[in-house]
């Protein structure tokens, strides 16, 4: 395991005016192979754009607030196994 690759897992909701604050400040960090997943509405944050970011969709309809799922559909998509 190459401790210098990480992915970053965020999910979204209420705190989404602080997405970008988040994101910005993880770009500002330099590690070397990162990513950086969001899970939510995606319909939301399309203005949230790089190569380091993964969107991934989520109904928040099925069961607001699960995150517990949310959690299993982050680390089954992270590329690296060092997850924050």
């Amino acid at each position: 395991m190459n401790n210098k690759h990480w992915s970053f897992a965020i999910t979204y909701g209420s705190g989404i005016n602080f997405l970008p604050e988040v994101v910005n400040s993880i770009r500002k960090l330099c590690i070397p192979k990162y990513e950086i997943l969001l899970i939510g509405d995606t319909s939301t944050i399309e203005s949230l754009n790089g190569d380091d970011i993964v969107k991934i969709n989520f109904d928040e309809s099925l069961k607001p607030g699960w995150i517990t799922r949310k959690k299993n559909i982050l680390v089954q998509n992270a590329k690296y196994d060092n997850i924050v």
